[in-house]
């Protein structure tokens, strides 16, 4: 033992897992309901054009970016409970914008 200490090694170490908790703004919840309903319709073209989408973010802005974003989180399924910076990304990777156009598509 070092320097006098009293090292007990089965004592697992203290590890505080407590996360923050947030409540979805209220333009999470429509989105939520809007990816929920367009899977009930067609699952495997959802899955293969947010996945193909999710790439692309991550490509262009990275994954510690996008999880600032509360869409991208419902998008991505992410279970991070630290509460996201902003709602959506803006422009072209709205994902907003993305879900419209699912919802065109599936119900033209």
């Amino acid at each position: 033992m070092e320097n006098g200490e009293n090292i007990n090694k089965n004592e697992e170490p203290e590890i505080d897992f407590k996360m923050e908790e947030f409540e979805y703004s209220p333009e999470a919840k429509v989105l939520r309901e809007k990816l929920k309903s367009l899977n009930r319709k067609d699952a495997n073209l959802m899955s293969n054009k947010i996945a193909l989408f999710g790439q692309e973010l991550k490509e262009k802005h990275g994954e510690d970016e996008l999880h600032k974003y509360e869409a991208y989180r419902l998008l991505a399924g992410s279970g991070d409970r630290k509460k996201p910076e902003n709602f959506d990304l803006p422009g072209e990777d709205s994902i907003e914008r993305f879900m419209d156009s699912l919802e065109e598509e599936i119900n033209p």
